[in-house]
């Protein structure tokens, strides 16, 4: 904001200017931005599932603790896609409710997540996520945008 003229700005579409004022334009300014901002994150994810092109995990891995679909092979060459989320080393903390196998922090004076791949299984009460073991991933992509409310209402 350091470049905007806002008090020149205020004089010649107001005629006058003071703080109230500058204030006043600061804070528009700052919302209309902050709505650019908003809408080109929301086209950017529009944008990533539409293209739904697999992503080889050498080139580049999602965002961690984000679910995207995965894809691998099994331990029986069987291919498998799952939802799942990449865990990157000290960012998912660890609750006690979780069993999985835990990393400490000592900076932190935490634990968490091991890093690795994590298939998320949404439907189960004593697990939310489970440690991929059988296979190694591969490929991944974003999940799809959720069909609207209108959308879902027409299939009952």
């Amino acid at each position: 904001m350091s470049n905007v003229d806002v008090k020149g700005i205020a004089e010649y579409h107001l005629g006058e200017c003071n703080d109230y004022v500058i204030g006043k334009v600061v804070e528009a300014i700052t919302e209309a931005l902050q709505a650019q901002a908003d809408t080109i994150e929301q086209l950017q994810q529009q944008l990533e599932a539409a293209s739904a092109e697999w992503i080889p995990v050498s080139e580049r891995l999602p965002e961690s603790g984000k679910k995207v679909i995965a894809f691998y092979k099994n331990s029986m060459g069987k291919e498998r896609n799952i939802c799942a989320m990449w865990c990157d080393k000290f960012t998912i903390e660890h609750h006690e409710n979780d069993d999985l196998d835990m990393e400490y922090c000592e900076e932190k004076d935490c634990y968490y997540w091991p890093s690795g791949w994590y298939e998320c299984i949404d439907n189960w009460d004593d697990y939310s996520a489970v440690v991929v073991h059988e296979g190694e991933i591969t490929h991944w992509q974003p999940l799809p945008t959720p069909p609207n409310q209108q959308e879902r209402s027409t299939c009952k």
